[in-house]
């Protein structure tokens, strides 16, 4: 196995909401000061990887946008995971250990702020309360109606209840409620 080194980290701070900027104006300084502060020439970055949940953001393939906060020109050897960073790491991580590179650029972004919290966090813990619907283009969109918000939160808490989580059975009944 080859040793394998993160050399540089950057982060954008933690908001809860950053309706003023796109995820491309969150994540052009934060990528520039990561390669600024690992000393790596970009033309010897080999691979650049990015983890990203675009069913977050709305838009299929919205991690494109992401290929211009890191100046993705001239064309780069690049790949992405509808996953997170961690995702992304591995996917560089066995690039590295194979040799067919020596350093890696890699990734995760996400702003799911643009949809409201209940609505995301129902999305991420179970997509099986979603109905589909197809558009004319093609595109698959989930939509999820108050009553199977309701609903989900009524059995969060029930799982609470029987946890003894009275606190978050309290939470989730109020969020039925909404």
């Amino acid at each position: 196995m080859r040793d394998v080194a993160v050399v540089s980290f950057a982060q954008a701070p933690s908001r809860r909401r950053v309706p003023e900027a796109n995820e491309v104006e969150i994540l052009m300084p934060v990528v520039a000061e990561a390669v600024e502060k690992s000393g790596v020439p970009r033309e010897k970055i080999g691979f650049t990887c990015s983890g990203s949940c675009d069913y977050l953001a709305g838009q299929p393939f919205a991690f494109v946008w992401g290929l211009e906060a890191i100046a993705a020109w001239p064309p780069i050897r690049e790949s992405h995971v509808e996953m997170d960073g961690a995702w992304a790491l591995y996917e560089a991580w066995v690039l590295l250990q194979e040799g067919e590179i020596d350093a890696a650029l890699v990734y995760g972004f996400g702003k799911s702020s643009p949809g409201s919290i209940r609505d995301v966090m129902a999305m991420q813990l179970d997509p099986g309360i979603f109905e589909r619907r197809t558009t004319g283009g093609g595109v698959t969109a989930h939509i999820l109606s108050a009553e199977d918000r309701a609903r989900f939160s009524y059995e969060m808490a029930k799982m609470y209840a029987r946890a003894g989580l009275e606190e978050e059975m309290l939470h989730s009944l109020a969020m039925a409620s909404e």
